[in-house]
């Protein structure tokens, strides 16, 4: 070194585990320097200089300017004063791997050219070839020495020993020594069980242990050493460190080594490494400034980032800079200092600092003096945005209460016993009172309702407890008034003011008024889903009617017409004539199922025998309800102005009622009967809607459960019931209420709960006649016109012609309609009557009228139909038409042709 004109030099290992490089030998006085440095052979800033990176690289790295390149500014300020100006630092191999590196010094700038380098070089081979060497020689020796050893001295030796001690060969353990089994938790005997050595390996670090092994078993290596996690038999990972080289065991390379524990120091080093770190990191990233520097104020030696930002300088700026220089009044920290050197410390003190731009800056300053070195450290923070945010809190504390006091909401904030700590003046006025008075009041003191003061302040505390936001929905309150409100609320937990004590802060909005607009609106809704089940009801009735009908039609034409052809006394009339009566009943099933799928069409009154309705009803319950409830009538007959499809409903569903209260067991009892109520009857009945004259009385009785006083009272309550869910909509009795009155009447209801009840509906009486029709039997009428027969239905088609023909009409028939027009249009004055089914296939029945009627405008024409909405009685009549409902019989038919024909004739 002295012969190349080099100032210093040093040789370093670098430590496996740790990648940091330990001097082993220096020269030139360096010492102090090498031991005092920290070096690294990673990519962290201490790893980057000429030694780190040399090792990492494995090249020569050269820093001809070693105080102002970046890459050496960890070691620029300890280097200053032992005169490197320069550096060369060249990697050392040993065994094939970078062992080290040799690094040299220069007090000259770019003193490092290629000859020196080529120099150093070669140095730095000779080196690692001596390593080499000495390992080589090392190895070899240590091989003569095992070679002349007994087993049983090794055994001696190895079984004392403490570290652990193995031999491997064919990747299973051949020897281990008690240390060995001790320290993975296995017995000797265990391991020496063609245990692979594997399974004592962390997983990570499999690969390496795996390589290190079979370097030494395939000659590659004869000596190794290196750390890996090992794995107990209880499955805790644990550090170790081998010490391993390649033996001949049985005439056959093995690897051997010694283990130790290296636990607890891997610890130790992470614990001190750590803590460095954690010092640093404190330091550096510490939310308040940080300093030391000398108690004359001559000098700074250390600030962290958070001072530099405060002072608004770089580092450099302040490293010697008299720390006076920072302070705004030096009388103010001459003051500072004396109170400082008198007491050793001062805490938080409010002191005036400038930064770099000349600004003054409130902080507050902590202080610790160490005599012995005349060193001061301490922390600033600087408060001058908090002075100037306290001011405009103050300030917007007054704009803060304005705003609150505008919101039309309530806000308020309790404590955990309920205290106001703060309310706006809606929550002021919905108590009655002033925000003043009711600030530091508790809620117990302005509340009536203790239910509803208890549930309050559960979900007040709920919220304190838990530090989590609470939506209520729905929250009840009385207000001062008595009044019953509803009120939608936010509760999240507060702290006021800084206060650490639990608050919860709260947001109410009165929906008092919109929970009534969804009240009546769920009504609506249910209303109009009634309306739609019965509008599906009426489009299914509809269907199955024109159907059945149609089905029905040749059944009751033809069965007639035989019985019109037997003798009183055959045998065969009593069965045909049973047909007839089955088919009359089947159509009367279907005018009944069409009464109830129109029961919400618009209310149409006419003057009707309540009595008929009432066994109509009864003979549709009587098939739907169980044979295990017994139905009583006595019915009288009487008339009212009624709609009869409203009156039917009513029965069905004040019936169905009584069925459900009776658990579908029991006697079901229905009266009608005329009466005169005078005053003193509506009085003593509590029914005040009606007048005195004559009503009618329908009576509903069932031998059920009863109702109580506090249900009798919501009873006719929209979707009020008392059935379980799925079981009842609670509209039926609200539905009665509805018809009943409409039809200006009343009910009344008497019932004790366990003794039944009874359902009684007053209508007015009317002394006419009511408007059923009666037919009478008679001679059937008969002519000799020409009709055009058409309907798609050939059964229908081929029934109606014979029965016309036997009235003794001449009949042509057509299937297809668009053929029967054309029919028609070849010699339209050969008929006097076209009957035509509504519904067909093409050309409707209605079309095949109107092309009929403008050919020949003076055509009597009668449409046929088993069920149509579209048309009715009123609305063929304004076309110059008729309306015949399926299923007819030979009077029906035969009356109602005569009836047309004469009608032609007489106009």
């Amino acid at each position: 070194m002295e012969g190349g004109g080099f100032l210093h030099a040093w040789i370093g290992q670098v430590a496996p585990m740790t990648d940091a490089v330990a001097p082993t030998a220096f020269w030139g006085g360096i010492g102090e320097y090498v031991q005092g440095i920290t070096v690294y052979a990673d990519n962290r800033p201490e790893g980057c200089g000429p030694t780190g990176t040399c090792i990492r690289e494995r090249y020569p790295v050269i820093h001809n300017d070693f105080l102002h390149d970046p890459q050496t500014l960890p070691w620029r300020d300890s280097a200053a004063p032992f005169g490197i100006a320069s550096a060369a630092a060249f990697p050392i191999e040993r065994a094939g791997e970078v062992w080290g590196a040799l690094t040299i010094y220069s007090d000259e700038v770019d003193r490092f050219g290629d000859e020196d380098v080529k120099l150093v070089e070669k140095v730095a081979e000779d080196i690692g070839f001596a390593l080499d060497n000495l390992d080589r020689e090392f190895r070899r020796k240590r091989t003569e020495e095992a070679l002349l050893e007994s087993e049983n001295k090794f055994k001696s030796f190895s079984e004392q020993a403490l570290a652990g001690i193995y031999i491997i060969q064919d990747g299973v353990f051949k020897y281990v020594n008690p240390k060995f089994a001790q320290m993975f938790g296995y017995t000797v005997e265990e391991c020496l069980n063609d245990m692979p050595f594997k399974i004592l390996v962390y997983a990570k670090d499999l690969a390496t242990v795996e390589g290190q092994v079979r370097r030494r078993t395939s000659g590659e290596a004869e000596s190794v050493h290196y750390n890996f996690r090992g794995l107990k038999k209880n499955g805790q990972i644990f550090h170790v460190e081998i010490y391993g080289s390649a033996i001949v065991y049985k005439g056959k390379l093995a690897a051997t080594g010694t283990i130790l524990d290296i636990t607890e120091r891997k610890q130790a080093e992470e614990a001190l490494r750590e803590s460095e770190d954690k010092f640093r990191n404190l330091f550096n990233n510490s939310g308040v400034g940080m300093f030391r520097s000398r108690l004359d104020g001559s000098e700074t030696l250390d600030v962290n980032e958070k001072f530099l930002k405060i002072v608004g300088m770089t580092r450099a700026e302040t490293q010697g800079t008299p720390s006076v220089k920072f302070w705004a009044d030096p009388k103010e920290r001459d003051a500072m200092v004396r109170r400082l050197v008198a007491k050793g410390r001062v805490s938080e003190l409010e002191v005036k600092m400038l930064n770099k731009q000349g600004e003054v800056r409130d902080c507050i300053t902590s202080l610790v003096l160490y005599r012995e070195q005349g060193i001061v450290e301490g922390t600033i923070i600087d408060i001058t945005e908090h002075r100037r945010m306290e001011k405009e809190l103050r300030d917007s504390e007054v704009r803060l209460r304005q705003i609150i006091d505008l919101v039309p909401h309530m806000i308020f904030v309790k404590d955990w016993d309920g205290k106001y700590l703060l309310v706006n003046k809606a929550v002021a006025e919905a108590n009655n009172t002033s925000v003043s008075a009711l600030t530091g009041k508790y809620h117990a003191d302005i509340h009536p309702d203790s239910s509803e003061l208890q549930n309050m302040l559960q979900d007040d505390q709920e919220v304190m407890m838990t530090g989590k936001m609470k939506f209520i929905p729905e929250e009840p309150y009385t207000d001062a008034h008595g009044n019953r409100r509803f009120h939608q609320a936010i509760k999240v937990p507060f702290h006021i003011f800084g206060d650490k004590t639990p608050a919860v802060l709260g947001v109410a909005i009165d929906i008092t008024e919109r929970k009534l607009a969804e009240g009546e609106k769920k009504k609506l809704e249910a209303q109009l889903l009634q309306s739609q089940k019965v509008e599906a009801i009426g489009t299914l009735a509809g269907g199955i009617a024109h159907d059945f009908n149609n089905i029905l039609q040749p059944i009751i034409g033809y069965t007639e017409m035989a019985l019109s052809e037997l003798s009183p006394s055959s045998s065969l009339r009593v069965g045909l004539e049973q047909v007839v009566n089955a088919s009359l009943r089947a159509k009367e099933l279907i005018r009944q199922i069409l009464a109830i799928s129109r029961s919400a069409q618009e209310q149409q009154r006419i003057p009707i025998d309540i009595s008929s309705i009432i066994k109509e009803a009864l003979k549709l319950l009587r098939s739907s309800l169980p044979t295990s409830i017994e139905i009583r009538t006595k019915i009288q007959t009487g008339v009212s102005l009624a709609d009869p499809n409203q009156i039917h409903q009513v029965l069905m569903n004040l019936c169905t009622n009584a069925a459900h209260a009776m658990d579908d067991k029991g006697i079901l009892e229905v009266r009608l009967s005329p009466v005169d109520l005078s005053e003193s009857d509506l009085a003593g009945q509590s029914i005040v809607d009606l007048k005195p004259g004559p009503y009618l009385k329908l009576s509903v009785s069932d031998t059920g459960a009863g109702i109580d006083a506090e249900t009798m009272g919501r009873i006719f309550d929209p979707y009020f019931t008392t059935k379980e869910v799925g079981k009842g909509t609670g509209l039926g009795l609200a539905v009665v209420d509805g018809i009943v009155k409409r039809h200006e009447g009343a009910i009344a209801i008497r019932s004790e709960p366990g003794k039944g009840s009874t359902f009684s509906i007053y209508i007015p009486r009317v002394d006419v006649e009511s408007e059923a029709a009666m037919q009478v039997d008679g001679p059937l009428q008969r002519g000799s016109e020409r009709i055009l027969l058409v309907d798609d239905e050939p059964a229908v088609m081929e029934m109606g012609t014979r029965l016309l023909e036997r009235l003794g009409y001449k009949v042509t028939s057509q299937t297809d309609s668009v053929k029967a027009l054309e029919i028609f249009r070849s010699n339209p004055d050969e008929f006097d009557l076209v009957m035509t089914d509504y519904t067909m296939p093409n050309l409707t029945g209605m079309d095949l009228a109107m092309e009929v009627l403008r050919i020949r405008p003076d055509m009597p024409i009668m449409l046929c139909t088993g069920f149509s909405e579209k048309i009715t009685t009123d609305s063929v009549k304004g076309l110059g038409m008729k309306l015949l409902m399926k299923p007819y019989g030979m009077r029906q038919i035969s009356e109602a042709v005569r009836k047309i024909l004469d009608a032609q004739k007489g106009g």
